[in-house]
């Protein structure tokens, strides 16, 4: 499943999204958990665009004892990463646990590259699985590529491979999130974590 919805939130919740100092001041790598119970209430403006980009996508209910994770990542010209998976290890670390569904908003974005690419792929078990996967990837038939447009959300199975291509200039936001039914331990007794 792939979705991509252009103006996806109202212009008010993203342009208080884009000013607000919480927004503007959030680190890179700090990974935070907003908790379904209370998501008939935000209380930031991150969290109110959270509600606004989710709210038409997923019943609370279902999620009741998870979440929303979020992160916010800010490229200002030649960023890319590499092929990457948006799960956490399980304590063992043999298995990855991911979440229902992920979706990468672009709250502003003025850019040249950047663009979203996704693999088509089956869910990764293990980092074995994960490595195999790429090892076999066909550019030609298995990688979607989506532009980052101000106010465009791709909603995608959190268990699929992405990366950000290379962003040769300008400017890229993107608040990220992916829903999870049960909370993630790495979650328990905090709000945040960085890595």
């Amino acid at each position: 499943m792939l979705k991509i919805f252009d103006n996806h939130i109202r212009e008010k919740f993203r342009d208080e999204l884009v000013h607000d100092k919480e927004y503007l001041e959030y680190p890179l790598r700090k990974y935070s958990f907003w908790e379904m119970k209370n998501f008939k209430n935000p209380q930031s403006k991150i969290e109110m665009a959270l509600h606004q980009i989710w709210k038409d996508l997923i019943d609370p209910e279902d999620f009741i004892e998870g979440g929303i994770e979020y992160w916010i990542n800010k490229s200002n010209g030649h960023a890319g990463n590499r092929w990457h998976l948006d799960v956490i290890e399980s304590e063992t670390q043999l298995e990855y646990n991911s979440a229902h569904l992920t979706v990468a908003y672009y709250p502003y974005v003025d850019c040249l590259g950047g663009y979203l690419e996704i693999i088509d792929n089956e869910k990764s078990k293990s980092k074995e699985h994960f490595s195999e996967t790429l090892r076999l990837l066909d550019n030609s038939t298995q990688v979607e590529r989506i532009k980052p447009v101000t106010n465009r959300a791709v909603f995608y199975q959190s268990h699929r491979i992405h990366r950000v291509a290379k962003i040769y200039k300008g400017h890229r936001e993107c608040l990220a999130s992916s829903v999870w039914i049960k909370k993630p331990l790495t979650f328990n007794n905090k709000l945040s974590y960085n890595v």
